[in-house]
């Protein structure tokens, strides 16, 4: 009881409103901030593992096997001719992230649409349902093939983001949107921050080496993080089904479901709303030269700073902790007031300032310089423009539209790895970054063309 009281008083700070009135919308913005910060716990676990998943299942496979020919691909593809160890087991982790970001690419405007028909609740239910079964297949992942088909089934599933975005448009105002997005922000960027040290810690335990015959039944020595992960979902379920009410009315559902609204390419058509296009364009270029960023910052602190993998852990914490200050204060207070097409714009210019810094600059003070005005840029543009594709879609579209500028972002974390690394590696740190900064200008351009039309939708 006291625990419920206490995460009602907090939501409520984060939308600024008297307790009798909005009591239950409290208790679901809580539960959705607590359903993506799971979520991202779990998809974000994988991550430090995958030199140690290549090293364990590489000699258990034939040499015609998927993960043999993947590696040998990898090998023939990578620039030189001295190819590194390191260099195979980040393309190899580079791929099997791009293939979860494209069936998210697909699936995330599919959940969303479903969700304007059938409602927020049922949808985030069969996603969660979906993603347990994907970590348990992970669990008993005795050979690659069952490994990658756990990543198709948590990748499909990783649209329920788009919903529980969704939900957030359904109990804010316009006034108050961007208070919303920022609690998805900042569950975002926990998520990612602490999944990758959990799986860290739980990697240590190798269950192999206390009950060696459960290899015989798929056990592997990631078992103990994916079951973890799968129990993260099951207590989701639990939460979900016992404590969400449903965000959508039933007079701002769509009267029947379009497969045409859940096309990831829909922005390319006519049906959907020319400035709901120009931000999903402006969140690719975003996403695809922060991503690569994101991507490659390990190499580049080896490169300068000599860091290794526990420094590494120190760049992503300080990067976590400054996106969760700016979006769990800054935003939250001052969006309203100053307005989110100028801290949007505000955000992308701090980016670009610092993959400029980390392009030209050297020394450790300019590096996390360049850390810094990343991580405030991400912070500002991230819930903004999200809030601005809601702000200008229908009631019975915030599904389909958010899920639309979610799946851009999907498709823009597919490319963005390879790309940026291959760029790394043929061209150096200093013009791939700058290439970077590039790839995200136009989208400043783009923001101030959308700014300009007339309003053509309504909430």
């Amino acid at each position: 009881m006291y625990a419920n009281g206490v995460t009602q008083q907090l939501c409520c700070k984060v939308i600024h409103c008297p307790m009798s009135k909005s009591k239950q919308r409290d208790s679901r913005i809580g539960i959705i901030f607590l359903t993506v910060f799971l979520d991202l716990v779990g998809f974000s676990m994988i991550f430090p593992l995958f030199p140690a998943i290549l090293k364990w299942y590489l000699p258990r496979e034939t040499a015609d096997s998927l993960l043999a020919t993947l590696v040998n691909n990898i090998i023939s593809l990578s620039p030189g001719s001295n190819v590194t160890d390191w260099q195979v087991i980040v393309l190899f982790g580079g791929i099997l992230g791009a293939l979860y970001s494209i069936l998210q690419f697909i699936s995330a405007p599919i959940w969303g649409s479903l969700s304007d028909y059938f409602g927020r609740r049922r949808i985030i239910l069969i996603s969660l349902i979906g993603t347990l079964t994907g970590y348990l297949i992970w669990g008993f992942s005795g050979s690659f093939i069952f490994l990658v088909t756990a990543r198709l089934v948590n990748g499909l599933m990783a649209g329920n983001l788009s919903v529980a975005t969704a939900a957030i448009a359904d109990i804010t105002d316009d006034k108050n949107r961007s208070k919303g997005m920022a609690v998805i922000g900042i569950s975002f960027g926990l998520g990612f921050m602490l999944g990758p040290a959990i799986s860290g810690l739980l990697v240590q335990w190798n269950p192999l080496q206390t009950f060696p015959g459960l290899e015989n039944y798929g056990i592997n020595p990631f078992s103990g993080a994916a079951l973890f992960a799968a129990l993260l979902s099951t207590v989701n379920i639990f939460w979900v089904k016992t404590h969400f009410t449903e965000t959508l009315q039933q007079k701002h559902r769509t009267p029947k479901f379009l497969w045409s609204s859940a096309n990831p390419l829909r922005y390319f058509r006519n049906n959907l709303s020319f400035r709901v296009r120009l931000l999903a364009l402006v969140y690719f270029l975003y996403i695809l030269s922060f991503s690569g960023m994101e991507f490659t910052l390990t190499f580049l602190a080896g490169e300068r700073l000599n860091y290794g993998p526990t420094e590494n852990i120190y760049i992503f914490l300080y990067i976590g902790f400054i996106l969760m200050f700016v979006q769990g204060f800054f935003v939250r207070r001052y969006a309203a007031k100053i307005g989110e097409w100028q801290l949007a714009i505000v955000g992308l210019l701090l980016c670009i300032l610092g993959l400029i810094t980390l392009s030209i600059l050297h020394s450790i003070y300019f590096f996390y310089l360049g850390l810094t005005f990343l991580g405030l840029g991400m912070g500002l543009a991230n819930a903004t423009l999200l809030s601005l594709v809601s702000l200008f879609s229908k009631k019975s579209e915030q599904g389909s539209n958010l899920g639309l500028i979610r799946s851009s972002g999907s498709l823009a974390r597919g490319f963005g790895p390879i790309v940026a690394a291959t760029l790394y590696w043929k061209l150096g740190s200093t013009l791939s970054y700058g290439i970077g900064a590039a790839i995200m200008l136009p989208s400043i351009t783009l923001l101030f063309v959308s700014k300009s039309l007339k309003r053509d939708t309504t909430c």
